[in-house]
């Protein structure tokens, strides 16, 4: 959904990442994150060769594809609200903020190791999984920056950031894919489970 940019509230700085810097604030009364994304990004001319022309709207369509197809999990995916672009030309996705029942941001799980147990590796696990049946691979979950620790009756994963997606903006994948050498099911598979193992060891 488009959006007006003049809808938007901006607050304090969340995150800023290698092509985007993301803001909490508000739109319409309704609390949310907002991504920016840069203009030019290191590694634009390889994104058009490969025919990736907007990350913002891959993002965002990515997100709305996702909780089409698993609207069972959408508890534990975020929620995108819209795209929009600020007067200097920079897209923006708008999405639900993730907050804890305190009040307060929910924190990326490689900031929050020590606050996890067995119970919410376990519903990572079968979120993961079951994003797999449906044939939904993130490709960036391994360094677990898109992964929310959501503190609400409990603690549980919200997964973020689907504009790695499958084959979407991972272009290298179309090549060993074609010679195959690889595919973004094994890649995805390989990764989570080191993931997975990764966290259980720190538990012990």
């Amino acid at each position: 959904m488009k959006i007006d940019y003049n809808d938007l509230v901006f607050k304090e700085k969340i995150k800023q990442a290698g092509s985007s810097h993301v803001y909490s604030g508000e739109y319409k009364g309704q609390e949310v994150a907002i991504k920016l994304f840069d203009i030019i990004h290191p590694h634009s001319s390889l994104h058009r060769l490969y025919g990736v022309f907007n990350i913002c709207l891959i993002e965002y369509d990515n997100l709305l594809k996702v909780r089409e197809k698993c609207t069972e999990m959408n508890y534990a995916l975020q929620e995108p609200i819209g795209v929009t672009r600020n007067p200097q030309g920079i897209d923006i996705l708008i999405s639900k903020l993730v907050k804890d029942d305190n009040g307060s941001l929910s924190n990326e799980l490689k900031d929050a190791k020590n606050t996890i147990d067995k119970n919410f590796i376990s519903q990572l696990q079968n979120i993961l999984y079951s994003l797999a049946e449906k044939k939904i691979y993130h490709m960036h979950l391994e360094d677990q920056r898109n992964i929310l620790v959501h503190v609400n009756s409990g603690i549980h994963p919200v997964i973020i950031d689907f504009q790695s997606m499958n084959e979407t903006y991972y272009p290298w994948l179309k090549i060993t894919k074609h010679f195959g050498m690889d595919s973004a099911r094994k890649r995805y598979f390989r990764r989570i489970n080191r993931m997975l193992k990764s966290l259980e060891e720190n538990l012990n």
